[in-house]
């Protein structure tokens, strides 16, 4: 894995999922929170010097989600090749909810 990438996943909480706590490193990526990451005119490794560079930009625009929760999440917001919806609001977090309210929640605000 690019030495870049872990240092950008780990600045972002380190390899656990945002939403279901998946901690296998071969199925997370980097998410835009607001689907905003096909709007970057840069490539791959710009884009990874880029947030490194600015820690805050970082921490506000990305999370780290398992390939099932990013999946979910960009169907369910319009990101996949379709014109993006406004208004979009991130991902919930396992650790903004209640354990006994896990079973019953939505996936997203």
């Amino acid at each position: 894995m690019n030495p870049k990438r872990i240092d950008l996943i780990e600045l972002l909480g380190g390899f656990v999922c945002n939403h279901c706590n998946n901690q296998d490193s071969r199925v997370l990526q980097i998410d835009h929170v607001w689907g905003n990451g096909q709007e970057m005119p840069l490539n791959k490794s710009t884009v990874l010097d880029y947030y490194l560079d600015n820690v805050d930009i970082a921490n506000e625009e990305l999370q780290i989600l398992c390939c099932n929760c990013h999946r979910i999440k960009s169907l369910d917001h319009g990101e996949l090749g379709r014109k993006k919806k406004d208004n979009l609001t991130p991902l919930i977090s396992r650790k903004d909810i209640p354990k006994n309210n896990l079973d019953n929640m939505d996936w997203f605000k």
